[in-house]
C-alpha cells in the first residue's frame, strides 16, 4: 500500500467537478498491479475505493470498474499525475 504522504495531491478541488469535491479522503491503491489482469504499467487508481485497474490502452479494467460501481474518479499511478472523472473528463 502507498503511504498517505506518497499520494499525489488532488488539484482542482475548487473547480467544476462535484465528484472530486465530494472525495473527503482519496483512497490509496489496494494492489501493486491491475486487480483483474495483473498488468503493472499504465495503472489507474479509483479514488473512492482504491481499486487498481489498467487503462483503456491495455484492457480497460479501470473503466470497467467505474461502469460497474459508479465510482467516477481515477488517478494515474506509476507514471502519471492526472485525475480523471468519467463524467467530466480530465481535471
Amino acid at each position: 500500500m502507498t503511504a498517505p504522504a506518497e499520494r499525489l495531491p488532488l488539484v482542482g478541488r475548487d473547480g467544476g467537478c462535484e465528484h472530486l469535491r465530494a472525495v473527503a479522503e482519496p483512497q490509496g491503491p489496494r494492489s501493486e498491479s491491475c486487480e483483474e489482469c495483473g498488468a503493472t504499467a499504465r495503472l489507474r487508481i479509483c479514488l473512492e475505493c482504491g481499486h487498481v485497474g489498467c487503462c483503456d490502452s491495455r484492457q480497460g479494467h479501470a473503466s470497467a470498474h467505474a461502469a460497474e460501481t459508479g465510482h467516477l474518479l481515477i488517478r494515474a499511478w506509476k507514471g502519471g499525475a492526472f485525475v480523471y472523472c468519467f463524467d467530466h473528463g480530465y481535471l
